[in-house]
């Protein structure tokens, strides 16, 4: 059975998949490098025996001969490198196109293959917008150590309504011996970004961002990012609002998410990871201005139900709130971006330090309902004052109302069913049976998104209960068709083994003196129910003491006749051990000696008189 991280990451792994065609698209045209000839016209190139070999065919003012619903296929195990054509790939002038792959073996690559300053692997839009295009099934690359600045991806400001889905992101060539002012994986400023289901890996500290969105309604959803020397998941920009990041794994990252002049931007479901093995300090999360400028300050953004992990030998800032350049009180800036329902657990006790602000005239911002571990004393910093005492904290200086009024702190092992220190795995982060964090939240249902909608876990499930955390309690839990005797919850029906009603019923097992007390319990191959209880051994059958030693279901059977019943003798007489003494014997001796005259001894089986064979004549019967 797959991982909750291996199903998550099908995006990584290429997929031996052959893009099916639907009758809601338009035409397909097919891109091969290895067999393919630019030469063939656009008629030609609807058939897989004769692509085109590079994106020279078709992009740039050819984007116009495109329709809404054509698709631009490019075959796996390919490889198409900047450094063949002199310009990366820049799909333009074209609306509803998709780009993605045909035929098996690994994603197609688009390798941006160059150390030249500001070049890029794929520019969208740069020779007229491109608009509702969708990427899927793509690996974008540099195999080039970068040692100047540039993009893996990035578009025009006009190419608005951008879909990259299940892509890959390889930005571990983007090491570079210098820190670049721009050495970026996927950087986009326009409106309605979508990254869905993808995957970005990089190389700290010198890469710098993986995903960063300046526009407004970017969506980061159902992403596993790794290893970014600035910021895993970012939301900056004058225009940036309304963006949602929900349902990602982040992972050591220098900030695994920053909101910047992020306005209204909804965080949840995500699962935030810090390894021993992070660089410097590190955060999970910054919320802050980037240039200081007093209208641009980050507002009104949620950040509900996450989970964030720290193990980092140097101070792990879960929260940092900082203001930039001109100072000014921040109270007013920082009140309304509101925590709710997170779980910040740090494993290492050099590390334990949790802030919600930072430098400048920062201030607590509004954070309850909060779940603190530590392995050791959980440090908070107000103001450059910190303390181990959470209600010290709760009534520092400027806290807001109500500033984690109803936080927990824990220091016991089983916040989570199976933690594992440093592991990148979601299904290590589910709650155990009895995490203090189980419907210990403020209810999900008073917690409205600004984005509209329901708060879901980070497998997409609702909240059944009001539980801290990112992982809903029984949530993500893969279903069968039916269910199984085995104590869970198999047909995600919210009943565990519900078709077998007797079960923990008393039960027994054998008969007479053999005969034990259990309980209904699960069969082995979870089919059915079957009784706990073993059978005690048998013994030898024991006259006259009126039980059945040899568990045969039949008493004394074997006593011919010494031992006589209550209702054999009608006066409840007993013969042999156990008998009245004489001096008892009366009426009821009377009544004794008559019900055993009364009574006929049974007799012995008759004997079988075996008589041998007669030998046969050989006749016609015997041929």
């Amino acid at each position: 059975m797959l991982t909750t991280l291996q199903r998550r990451l099908l995006a990584v792994v290429p997929l031996a998949l052959t893009t099916m065609a639907s009758t809601a698209w338009g035409e397909t045209y097919y891109v091969d490098f290895t067999g393919g000839d630019d030469v063939h016209t656009f008629v030609e190139a609807q058939n897989q025996t004769t692509p085109w070999k590079t994106w020279e065919a078709f992009q740039g003012t050819n984007g116009a001969a495109f329709q809404s619903g054509d698709r631009i296929l490019f075959k796996r195990g390919e490889t198409w490198k900047r450094s063949d054509y002199g310009d990366c790939f820049r799909p333009s002038a074209m609306d509803g196109v998709t780009f993605g792959a045909y035929g098996t073996g690994d994603r197609p690559k688009i390798d941006a293959d160059n150390d030249t300053a500001h070049t890029d692997g794929m520019y969208v839009g740069y020779n007229g917008a491109a608009t509702n295009i969708l990427f899927e099934d793509i690996e974008f690359t540099n195999s080039v150590p970068k040692t100047t600045s540039g993009y893996l991806v990035t578009a025009h400001e006009a190419s608005h309504h951008l879909t990259f889905r299940n892509c890959h992101f390889d930005a571990t060539q983007m090491d570079t011996t210098i820190y670049a002012d721009i050495n970026e994986t996927l950087s986009i400023s326009s409106d309605y970004l979508t990254i869905d289901g993808c995957s970005f890996v990089g190389a700290p500290p010198y890469n710098r961002h993986a995903a960063y969105a300046g526009g407004q309604y970017a969506r980061f959803i159902n992403n596993y990012v790794k290893g970014f020397g600035v910021s895993g998941l970012k939301l900056n920009g004058d225009t940036c609002q309304y963006g949602t990041i929900a349902h990602n794994v982040i992972i050591d990252a220098n900030v695994n998410i920053m909101l910047g002049e992020s306005r209204y931007a909804d965080v949840y479901g995500n699962i935030s990871i810090l390894t021993a093995t992070a660089e410097g300090t590190s955060n999970h999360i910054r919320v802050e201005d980037d240039d200081g400028v007093d209208d641009q300050m980050p507002r009104n953004n949620k950040i509900y139900n996450n989970t964030f992990v720290g193990n980092g030998a140097a101070n792990v800032i879960m929260v940092r709130s900082r203001k930039s350049g001109a100072s000014f009180d921040a109270w007013d800036v920082h009140q309304d971006n509101e925590f709710r329902n997170n779980i910040w657990y740090l494993v290492n006790e050099d590390a334990d330090f949790m802030t919600m602000l930072g430098e400048g005239a920062s201030y607590p911002m509004p954070s309850d309902y909060s779940l603190f571990h530590s392995d050791g004393d959980f440090v908070w910093r107000n103001n450059g004052t910190d303390t181990t005492d959470l209600a010290a904290w709760q009534t520092s200086e400027n806290a807001p109302p109500g500033f984690e009024e109803h936080s927990l702190v824990s220091t016991a092992d089983d916040v989570f069913e199976q933690f594992v220190v440093d592991s990148e795995d979601p299904d290590d982060y589910r709650l155990s049976v009895d995490s203090i964090a189980i419907d210990s939240g403020q209810p999900v249902s008073s917690l409205t998104l600004n984005n509209g909608g329901t708060i879901t876990d980070f497998f997409g499930n609702p909240y059944s209960t009001n539980d801290i955390g990112a992982i809903a309690f029984g949530s993500g839990e893969e279903c069968e068709e039916a269910e199984s005797c085995n104590g869970q919850d198999d047909d995600c029906d919210e009943q565990v083994d519900e078709d077998w009603p007797t079960l923990g019923d008393p039960c027994s097992a054998g008969v007479g003196e053999c005969q034990a007390s259990g309980q209904v319990v699960c069969a082995t191959d979870g089919l059915d129910v079957i009784c706990d209880a073993v059978p005690l051994p048998a013994g030898p059958e024991i006259c006259d003491d009126g039980l059945d030693n040899d568990c045969d279901d039949e008493v004394d059977e074997d006593c011919d006749g010494a031992a006589v019943s209550d209702e054999d003798s009608g006066c409840g007489c007993r013969v042999g051990p156990g008998a009245p003494t004489a001096s008892l014997w009366g009426l009821w001796g009377l009544c004794c000696l008559i019900g055993l005259s009364s009574r006929r001894r049974p007799k012995s089986p008759p004997r079988r008189r075996v008589r041998a064979a007669r030998p046969r004549e050989k006749g016609i019967d015997s041929i």
